[in-house]
């Protein structure tokens, strides 16, 4: 029941950073008319908002299971989350992306 209890938080958290974003760029956008600049298609960047979706996800997930709480600064988890996909030495990383 706690673990519900804070996915719902992390989730409210979530989605309230998600619309503050949205009304941020709704709100630029009337300067990027004004300066003329041009507005790239929506096919380029959606690889790139999945990607960081799943990885958003993921770390969320990580903190409600493992820390018992949220990302959200003033919400965070009550134990450490040490884990990450970038847990591994970089050296190892490297070795696995070049090859």
């Amino acid at each position: 029941m706690k673990t519900t209890f804070t996915a719902i938080r992390a989730a409210l958290w979530a989605s309230a950073f998600l619309l503050l974003w949205v009304w941020f760029a709704g709100a630029l956008e009337r300067y990027d008319r004004a300066l003329r600049i041009p507005m790239p298609s929506a096919s380029n960047g959606l690889p790139l908002l999945a990607i960081g979706l799943a990885f958003a996800f993921w770390c969320i997930a990580l903190f409600v299971l493992r820390g018992h709480g949220t990302p959200a600064p003033f919400d965070p988890p009550r134990r450490l989350v040490a884990a990450s996909m970038l847990s591994t030495p970089p050296s190892k990383r490297i070795g696995t992306q070049m090859f």
